[in-house]
């Protein structure tokens, strides 16, 4: 292979039994659990998914798959497509092997261009000739956010009673990928095994551990994901090509070669003392030249005369010099007389949002909510009613209107809560910990879901307030009360 690649994991402990994600303490990563059950799979249903490759941010296997479908040049996209077939040719044979048993090799078409890369990629290399790959999978609805399942994205040809192995290139948070193997299945597919090339991931989102044990495999030469004992140099030795629809090799039949010798590491040279350089004895040098310098204020003489003294000897610089102060200064006494800007700034976007009866802001949905900001203005004798001034700016005043609790709201929810109800029921530990309602750790419960947290203030929720560590919006809003029944992740 003409460039290393970092081999996945094998499934275990704090690694993710689907995608062979980091997810320490859990068998499955929070990616697959939503995704499968977005899809419509059940916990012993979901697709087994082998990546051949970790494609970290910036690493070879990722540029390569980026510039096989999207590189600038013609140039580029040639040569990631001849690293990703040969990279291809050279695990495909063993990886396919050593998957679930298959009698139907297809893809996912890309949603992107009518010339499906996938395929032509793999049709490209000496597998694909020999597993004749078939096109069963077309395109239904090609709308809607691609990170999001859709399970009418795809249909599929009957495949009853078919084991059907499925090729894509790369799986990020997989729900392009389990949206075609939710077709497959709709379409009376017996079981769907998933190779991709590459796994998109970030070493910021993986456990130091993690990293230990992919660098340690790729050391040791290791690549399969399925088959702890196989060695990327060994692979064309050990490995004959298995044609589609038969059966695995018994895991454990390929051994690694036995280690080399120790050899002790050859004693480095011993290098001669250096040779002391003849260095000329210290000379007297010449004092250096004296450099200009205006004079020294004397008697009668002040910083002013100087200043004066240096405009007499320099007229046009000081003439471009007074130029460019009198512009300066006439700018900013005009800006600071002009009516108008105090209006700069957020003051205008503010015209909607709600307000508590101190002048704090407020969501609207919130049952402290007393007044609505109906206008900005400059002047508080604008306001035909109640006003409020803006303490960043003393110049902006924020005429309003009292509200009744059942006013519908107008400002847009910057997160949806709705996408976290899935989160109701679970408990935290008083860190903030996701636990079972069951632990001892357990402390409180999720019971409300919101953009406002002074919706949590209500005296059914009297635990603490915590907040999604990548959505700021999001409040959970607990209680000390912790009811088992309702823990949502007891079926797992």
């Amino acid at each position: 292979m003409t460039y290393d690649v970092l081999p996945p994991p094998l499934p275990g402990p704090d690694v993710c039994s689907v995608c062979h994600n980091s997810t320490p303490g859990y068998r499955r990563c929070r990616s697959c659990r939503d995704v499968a059950s977005e899809a419509g799979f059940k916990v012993d249903e979901v697709p087994t998914v082998i990546p051949l490759g970790l494609a970290f941010k910036k690493s070879r296997l990722a540029v390569d798959l980026w510039n096989y479908k999207r590189g600038d040049t013609s140039t580029a996209r040639k040569r990631a497509s001849e690293r990703l077939r040969e990279f291809i040719d050279t695990t495909m044979p063993h990886v396919a092997s050593h998957a679930d048993p298959f009698d139907i090799v297809t893809f996912v078409p890309s949603r992107r261009t009518t010339n499906n890369e996938v395929l032509g990629l793999f049709r490209q290399t000496d597998w694909g000739r020999s597993a004749g790959i078939k096109e069963l999978l077309s395109i239904h609805d090609a709308g809607g956010n691609s990170h999001a399942v859709n399970v009418d994205r795809f249909t599929s040809a009957d495949v009853s009673g078919s084991r059907v192995l499925l090729l894509d290139d790369t799986y990020t948070r997989g729900a392009t990928t389990m949206s075609a193997a939710r077709a497959l299945v709709d379409a009376g597919a017996r079981s769907v095994t998933i190779i991709i090339l590459g796994r998109h991931m970030s070493e910021d989102y993986v456990t130091p551990e993690y990293l230990q044990a992919v660098r340690s495999r790729q050391s040791m030469g290791e690549f399969c994901p399925c088959c702890p004992q196989m060695r990327q140099a060994d692979i064309a030795k050990s490995v004959d090509s298995v044609e589609p629809g038969g059966d695995s090799p018994p895991r454990g039949k390929y051994l690694p070669p036995p280690l080399p010798e120790y050899e002790p590491p050859a004693q480095p040279k011993k290098r001669p003392p250096p040779v002391p350089k003849y260095r000329p004895p210290n000379r007297p040098q010449d004092p250096a030249p004296a450099l200009p310098t205006m004079a020294q204020p004397g008697a009668g003489e002040t910083p002013f005369s100087r200043v004066r003294a240096w405009m007499a000897d320099h007229p046009m610089s000081s003439t471009v010099a007074i130029l460019f102060l009198a512009i300066l200064l006439v700018g900013g006494i005009s800006n600071l007389f002009d009516p108008e800007r105090t209006r700069s700034g957020s003051g205008d976007s503010d015209q909607g949002r709600c307000l508590l009866s101190n002048g704090d802001r407020a969501a609207c949905s919130s049952p402290r909510a007393a007044y609505r900001i109906t206008s900005v203005e400059n002047d508080w004798s604008d306001c035909s009613d109640e006003y409020f001034r803006e303490v960043a700016n003393s110049g902006i005043y924020y005429c309003v209107d009292s509200i009744s609790q059942d006013a519908p709201a107008s400002e847009p929810a910057i997160e949806d809560p709705d996408d976290w109800e899935s989160e109701l029921g679970k408990c935290l530990t008083n860190d903030g910990e996701e636990v079972g309602c069951s632990s001892a750790e357990a402390r409180f419960q999720i019971r409300l879901v919101v953009n406002d947290d002074t919706a949590c203030e209500l005296p059914e929720y009297d635990g603490d307030i915590f907040y999604e560590e990548d959505y700021e919006s999001i409040s959970y809003c607990t209680s000390t009360g912790i009811d088992a029944t309702l823990d949502p992740t007891a079926s797992e």
